[in-house]
């Protein structure tokens, strides 16, 4: 083993931390974008559900029916171990969100994906064309769903605490951003 004889970070500048812009879409460029035909079926519903959820990419991606548990009241909670943080979410989905992947229908096998056919290149190509026609001119990304999800929780009125853990942001500071953004 090499070991370096002087510690050469110190003749670095610090590296100065740009904040960034998170955006998020509206509850109307929500609708306007549901209302917008796609080119690919997969991609609108997965982003959507998304922007419903809260769900990372990675999480929408390996989302099974399994994953979508039934409770006793009747409702449906998504219950799984997301992917970056390791933590288990059990959250409720609303009514819009199962619609929208057709949640009860024949021919869901329980361990078969939600949404088969999910690509990266989805996002990169076909979203912005579907924004664009939508009207909607913001720099959008596929985890800018995730972004719409907490601030239009925050703006509901939802605690910022339901928020952190419905998130499954490992600090709440994460979460609070979200009030920032909905002011």
């Amino acid at each position: 083993i090499h070991l370096l004889q002087e510690n050469y970070s110190i003749l670095l500048d610090n590296i100065s931390k740009i904040p960034t812009c998170k955006e998020y879409l509206s509850q109307d460029d929500l609708i306007r974008l549901a209302a917008t035909p796609c080119k690919s079926e997969t991609l609108k519903r997965a982003f959507l559900f998304s922007c419903l959820t809260g769900l990372r990419f990675s999480d929408v991606k390996a989302l099974t029916w399994d994953n979508l548990q039934p409770y006793g009241d009747g409702s449906i909670y998504i219950k799984l171990r997301m992917q970056k943080t390791k933590q288990f979410v059990n959250n409720p989905v609303s009514s819009e969100a199962l619609e929208l992947i057709g949640y009860g229908r024949e021919g869901n096998v329980p361990e078969e994906l939600v949404f088969p056919g999910m690509k990266v290149s989805l996002t990169q190509t076909i979203l912005p064309k579907w924004l664009i026609e939508a009207g909607i001119s913001k720099y959008i990304t596929l985890h800018s769903s995730r972004h719409t999800f907490g601030s239009l929780q925050v703006e509901a009125g939802t605690s910022i605490y339901v928020v952190h853990k419905m998130m499954a942001h490992r600090n709440i500071a994460t979460t609070q951003i979200y009030s920032e953004l909905s002011e």
